[in-house]
């Protein structure tokens, strides 16, 4: 029987005065530590928490080790108010979504460290970090001592995902059916569970995923790690379906995560089933009908009238607890609701229905759902733009003031109506919040000089992005240099299939 320790400093019971607990057990020295610094120490300001007394300067306020390592800028602090506060960087800014610069610099200081200082307690998310930035087999030693270090540590199964996903092998298959046997709480798996659907490490982890399912049917992690997106289809299908077969007489199943990657018809219809079984049990209404209403019209399935239907009768339903109860404040599921219905139907009544409603609404916070979905719809379907959707954005974004207004609703109104008016209130936006996406609608309508560098620049950022045809479209009409050509046939050969491929090939 494995010796129990405290989960903080890894001292055995014989020794210290343990509290053993389902997620982790906790010595009293521990204990005492934990709660003497929440009464003396001064809280970060950029993360909130409470740290040992050395990471956290005694200036009002202060900013922990921790989050000068991991890339807190003076930026971040200035938007704050904090502008008089200044520290030195002691790593360069870490995480993978930075720039490649950025992370190589972060990957060399941390590799530095292990190979110096070995691995410690607090080192575990580090070596997710390095496993995303350049998966390295000269990780697998760290990863290895870590894990054998702080078995039972939070951040070991994720640990053992980045591992297993990366380098298959017995040692990491043995380890990782290790953490899927006994590792607790159930929700510290996601990231295994998602390796092993994407691995193929044989059929005993897939079994023990299944084991824990059985063991945990109702618990909320299935919504958010059983998606068939980038892992193997069949097995994440088949665990899904049991999922919901387990749940049938659950009504406080949380499907929302699972709901919008439901891609075959029978999930579709089984989470439709459990839905009009259960209703809805939680206020993520909208984020399961507009799911539904989209996949039942891809998959051109027979449930997609009842689903239309279901979604209008909710919708009817809702209006009537808003006349029974007029604190009820449920106007962003409506809208989105009202948004979803226009997507999958286009049809006049349901069109109808939804500007009734904005009229009444417009107010509300998330109102402008139904305008974005009356323009991108009509202009997807290449239809003459709906005058009452352009008329109601231009009234709502001229008496917000620049530095509040809606960012995707003046893309919207700019690919749909793109006169001077809509340009100049889309530069204005560009030149103040710098969004990419807003810039590349610009350089389809009279980009100035400006704007034209500007998305040339861009073009180093956007490799890989959903958004790279349209910019580089974009540019091989406005500005098509050598450069321009040259990036846009590599996106050819990476993109054999694309739409965008023959608009490309007649630009070039």
């Amino acid at each position: 029987m494995e010796e129990l320790k405290c989960s903080f400093c890894q001292r055995p019971r014989q020794k210290v005065k343990l509290l053993v607990g389902r997620t982790g057990n906790v010595c009293d020295t521990c204990l005492d530590f934990q709660a003497k610094q929440k009464e003396t120490n001064t809280a970060c300001v950029m993360c909130n928490r409470f740290h040992k007394t050395h990471d956290v300067p005694k200036a009002n306020p202060g900013v922990c080790e921790k989050c000068i390592i991991s890339g807190t800028s003076i930026f971040r602090l200035i938007s704050r108010g904090q502008t008089w506060i200044v520290f030195k960087q002691e790593a360069p800014s870490c995480k993978p979504h930075l720039s490649k610069l950025q992370s190589q610099n972060f990957y060399e200081y941390w590799l530095k460290q292990f190979v110096n200082d070995g691995v410690n307690l607090g080192t575990g998310d580090k070596l997710v970090d390095l496993f995303q930035i350049k998966p390295s087999k000269r990780l697998i030693t760290y990863a290895r001592k870590w894990t054998h270090a702080f078995p039972n540590h939070r951040d070991g199964p994720r640990v053992m995902s980045f591992w297993l996903e990366h380098f298959p092998s017995k040692e990491s298959t043995d380890l990782a059916a290790k953490y899927l046997k006994r590792h607790w709480p159930v929700e510290e798996l996601h990231w295994l569970f998602r390796s092993v659907l994407k691995a193929k490490a044989g059929a005993k982890l897939d079994r023990l995923v299944l084991e824990r399912l059985e063991n945990a049917p109702a618990n909320d992690i299935w919504a958010r790690c059983l998606s068939p997106y980038k892992v193997r289809e069949g097995i994440a299908n088949r665990l899904a379906l049991r999922w919901l077969k387990l749940n049938e007489d659950n009504p406080n199943l949380l499907l929302m995560g699972y709901t919008t990657f439901a891609n075959t018809p029978d999930t579709v219809a089984a989470v439709f089933k459990h839905l009009k079984k259960h209703g809805f049990s939680r206020q993520y209404n909208e984020h399961e009908i507009r799911p539904l209403l989209d996949n039942t019209r891809k998959l051109n399935m027979e449930i997609r009238p009842e689903v239309v239907e279901f979604a209008r009768n909710w919708l009817a339903a809702t209006e009537h607890k808003k006349d029974k109860d007029p604190e009820s404040h449920q106007e962003t599921e409506v809208a989105h609701v009202h948004a979803a219905l226009i997507h999958a139907t286009n049809d006049e009544t349901d069109i109808e229905n939804a500007k009734n409603w904005y009229l009444k609404h417009s107010d509300s916070r998330m109102s402008f759902l139904v305008l974005n979905e009356l323009l991108s719809t009509r202009k997807n379907s290449n239809l003459k733009p709906d005058q009452f959707a352009i008329e109601q954005a231009k009234i709502v974004i001229r008496k917000t003031p620049l530095e509040e207004r809606i960012p995707s609703l003046v893309g919207t109104l700019l690919a749909a109506c793109p006169d001077s008016e809509t340009i100049g209130i889309a530069s204005e936006l560009y030149a103040q919040q710098n969004i990419p996406w807003i810039l590349i609608e610009l350089l389809q309508h009279s980009p100035t000089e400006q704007q034209i560098a500007a998305g040339k620049v861009l073009l180093n950022e956007v490799r890989g992005w959903d958004s790279e045809h349209a910019l580089l479209v974009a540019l091989l009409k406005r500005a098509p240099d050598s450069r321009v050509k040259r990036r846009a046939r590599a996106w050819l050969k990476e993109n054999t299939r694309h739409i965008a491929k023959k608009e490309i090939l007649k630009l070039l």
